[in-house]
């Protein structure tokens, strides 16, 4: 499949909201693999929050925004067309630029607080 081919999808969220649901609705199609909260090691690298997990999820997350970013373009396995990624919306710095997003398809899930 060529990169033009392959659909990529960000959703952005905040905690406690259907984020989970919609990105297990996804992960139940056959043609999509799904990124679960994909910027978290580079968030607690970063600011240093003490999150349960945190050491693992350090040890087994890219801490790099620029290497997360590049994983968004690698080659989907066969049979796969669609890149499902769930963010939430303060693991992702204001500082840090968004054109990556241009070949995304892109939406927000908002709540009333």
């Amino acid at each position: 499949m060529s990169d033009t081919d392959m659909i990529r999808i960000a959703m952005w969220s905040g905690p406690r909201n259907i984020s989970t649901t919609m990105m297990r609705s996804f992960e139940n199609r056959p043609d999509t693999v799904v990124i679960d909260e994909p910027f978290y090691g580079c968030y607690l690298a970063e600011t240093g929050a003490d999150h349960p997990y945190r050491e693992e999820t350090l040890a087994a997350r890219a801490s790099r925004w620029e290497d997360v970013i590049e994983s968004f373009k690698a080659p989907l396995p066969p049979g796969r067309s669609i890149l499902f990624e769930k963010h939430i919306a303060y693991h992702y710095p204001d500082k840090e630029p968004l054109d990556w997003l241009l070949d995304h398809r892109t939406f927000l899930l908002i709540r009333d607080p």
